[in-house]
């Protein structure tokens, strides 16, 4: 202080340090505001680094989309997508016309591959375990979903 010509002088005595112990540092009027800011500011950081944390998970979601496996369930994904939206139409067009459904996608794509291959298959009780199996799988990955989705709720 002395070097930039700065001298403060102090009040000597007894109640010149009651004074200076007692009386406000400069800029403390603007303590709230500064507060305000600083929890602006920690926000932001938190806000950030959820961003960022987001970031790498879809990056690490690509990365594992370009794999056998990724590439795989995503197939399926879109194969399960499908045999949903067109069971949902015919149980619709079913309930709408007053009619019996009688071949679903399962037992048609064996009847077609029995036939192209041509071999002793029983066509009728081979379907209907593989289509409540898939609906079982349909069903199994839905509940999966729902308690995924609802574990990131926060309570």
């Amino acid at each position: 202080m002395f070097q930039k010509g700065e001298v403060q002088s102090r009040p000597g005595g007894f109640w010149g340090m009651i004074k200076s112990v007692t009386s406000s540092a400069p800029g403390s009027e603007n303590l709230s505001q500064i507060q305000q800011e600083v929890d602006a500011l920690e926000e932001l950081s938190r806000q950030l680094f959820l961003e960022t944390v987001d970031l790498y998970a879809t990056k690490e979601r690509i990365e594992y989309s370009k794999t056998f496996q990724g590439k795989y369930f995503n197939f399926l994904g879109y194969f399960f997508s499908i045999y949903c939206v067109w069971k949902i139409f015919m149980a619709t067009i079913n309930i709408v016309f007053d009619r019996v459904g009688k071949t679903d996608p399962v037992t048609r794509g064996i009847e077609i591959t029995v036939n192209y291959l041509g071999i002793q298959f029983d066509v009728k009780f081979w379907s209907q375990h593989i289509s409540f199996i898939l609906v079982g799988i349909i069903i199994v990955t839905s509940i999966r979903g729902l308690l995924i989705t609802l574990t990131k709720v926060p309570l």
